[in-house]
């Protein structure tokens, strides 16, 4: 496991994030804090499969099959009984949405003509099963590389390391996350790098709110968005689910593995 600070020489798109996190690197000025949410659960609804493709909140994945598409958890909602989820599907990561659609567990949805299932909807992501034999192929392939050194800066092979659903990129991505029950230390805007090109970094903690913000990139994708954590609260980090401790520093955020 390794950490760095953010003048430590990332990639650009992650410099860009971490710095428009903290106000542009300098002004002084404090985080505003996202107001409480007002979902009233369940934390999750539905199944998820062992070979599921995760769309994490606030992040996006490419699409399998899709052309170089992105999928993106852009909002969720609980109502107490189920979820809700709203999906995009971009041509790239971040760009202007081609298709919205807001889903439920249990729903079969099409994505730019690929079929899925919706297996499960959780406050941190959005499990989808493909349903064509070609799609569930395309989202386990298995990737040239399990390192991202290895991966010598071709963005292909990074991003099936990143993203596939085969069981040896699932394992590389864990590699260098704590197993259950041990935790996890972030430091405000101090990286946490994997050799699988994760990137973990916590975008502010404020101890009178109780809150704080996470964010995960990996092959120049923004991964994950948690703007407003709290305790008790699960994020996904490569596979592996944490819960939230306390916020009881400013200046950094730990995070508990647990089993999921």
């Amino acid at each position: 496991m390794r950490h760095r600070t953010v003048l430590g020489g990332f990639t650009a798109v992650a410099l860009a994030a971490a710095l428009c996190a903290c106000g542009g690197g300098g002004g002084g000025k404090k985080k505003a804090v996202p107001p409480p949410s007002r979902d009233r659960g369940p934390v999750c609804s539905g199944t998820a499969p062992a070979d599921g493709v995760h769309v994490l909140r606030g992040g996006s994945v490419p699409l399998p099959g899709g052309g170089g598409r992105s999928v993106e958890y852009s909002a969720a909602s609980g109502d107490g009984g189920t979820r809700t989820a709203t999906l995009l599907v971009a041509r790239s990561p971040a760009g202007p949405a081609e298709q919205t659609e807001t889903v439920r567990p249990g729903a079969e949805v099409a994505l730019r003509g690929h079929a899925y299932t919706v297996a499960q909807i959780c406050t941190y992501r959005v499990v989808l099963a493909p349903r064509a034999a070609a799609d569930r192929a395309a989202a386990a392939a298995k990737p040239p590389v399990l390192t991202s050194v290895a991966a010598r800066g071709d963005r292909a092979a990074l991003r099936s390391l990143c993203f596939s659903t085969d069981p040896a990129a699932r394992a590389a991505r864990t590699a260098d996350l704590p197993a259950p029950g041990r935790s996890l230390v972030l430091g405000v805007h101090r990286p946490h790098d994997t050799a699988a090109g994760l990137m973990a970094v916590v975008s502010y903690a404020d101890r009178a709110s109780g809150s704080a913000g996470l964010e995960v990139y990996c092959a120049g994708t923004t991964v994950a968005k948690y703007p407003a954590l709290r305790a008790g609260d699960t994020v996904e980090i490569g596979g592996v689910l944490l819960t939230v401790a306390p916020v009881t520093s400013g200046t950094a955020v730990t995070l508990t593995a647990r089993e999921g």
